[in-house]
């Protein structure tokens, strides 16, 4: 990070602390950006107030999607690919 994208992470950081608590706060950003999400100001506050309500996201595993991934190509790829 940057000078000026470390000084928003800490505003965010100081705002959210005020909610939910400093120590909430901050496993929040620690989890969002060790899973490189950007620091928004709602994926912060939201995922704050679920370990404050004593959800534990950052020990859980993220599920695996890549079964959908045959969903998001064009019909023309999946035909080929099958033939």
């Amino acid at each position: 990070m940057d000078a000026g994208e470390r000084r928003n992470a800490f505003r965010l950081i100081s705002r959210t602390s005020d909610a939910c608590g400093f120590e909430s706060a901050v496993k929040a950003g620690e989890h969002l950006i060790e899973r490189g999400h950007p620091l928004d100001e709602a994926s912060l506050a939201t995922m704050a107030r679920r370990i404050a309500a004593g959800e534990k996201p950052y020990e859980q595993t993220a599920p695996d999607l890549t079964g959908y991934d045959v969903f998001m190509k064009p019909r023309e790829t999946r035909k080929r690919k099958e033939a």
